[in-house]
């Protein structure tokens, strides 16, 4: 029996509805980085995913994107653009929009960061950096190893950091937001970045990552 085309328009548009707060990490994982230990202070800001990655509302758009078409679409994009103005409203409101790097994938997020950041008319930087090549954030076990290998193989250019909350962009939701984003903090001795308010996908949803 063919599923009902309506039913299924109606499925896809309310996951495509179907938002995820990220909530800001607030404890280091025991043992992952040396002088990195107990409470985050000041921690990030909560964030948002687009989608659940592979799920029928924006996930597999994420997908194909990232491994068939090798750049994320305008509608996500667009989707991204519409959830922040109308839907997150984050307090304090991200100023710039930076993204994190992949050796694997160039270019793959930040293009996408920099569109999103034209519709938002914010100004877009590119103050993070890989310094060697490594595993990816996906192939770690647990969040020690993801933290110490996030932490090991991206630098921030400290003299690109503007003032300000920053709108932090990947395509998957991992401790590689928060080394980041603590980092990009103001009077964070490796001057990484502001209150970071991240976004992205979980496992794509979308951290706006």
């Amino acid at each position: 029996m063919r599923p009902d085309p309506a039913l299924v328009a109606a499925a896809i548009s309310f996951l495509r509805r179907d938002l995820r707060t990220i909530p800001p990490r607030v404890q280091w994982p025991v043992g992952a980085v040396a002088g990195l230990s107990g409470r985050i202070s000041p921690p990030n800001g909560p964030g948002l995913a687009l989608c659940v990655y592979g799920d029928a509302g924006w996930g597999r758009e994420v997908q194909r994107g990232k491994y068939v078409d090798g750049a994320f679409s305008e509608e996500l994009v667009a989707a991204s653009a519409r959830a922040i103005r109308e839907r997150w409203h984050p307090a304090p409101a991200p100023s710039w929009v930076t993204a994190l790097p992949s050796l694997a994938r160039p270019g793959l997020v930040g293009t996408f960061a920099r569109t999103l950041a034209e519709r938002l008319g914010l100004p877009y930087v590119e103050c993070l950096t890989v310094r060697h090549a490594a595993e990816p954030q996906k192939a770690m076990q647990n969040s020690v190893q993801q933290l110490r290998n996030a932490h090991d193989k991206l630098a921030i250019e400290g003299d690109a950091v503007l003032p300000g909350p920053v709108l932090l962009v990947d395509d998957i939701v991992d401790l590689a937001l928060d080394d980041d984003g603590r980092g990009l903090a103001p009077g964070d001795p490796r001057k990484r970045a502001g209150p970071a308010v991240r976004a992205g996908r979980r496992k794509r949803a979308g951290r706006l990552t």
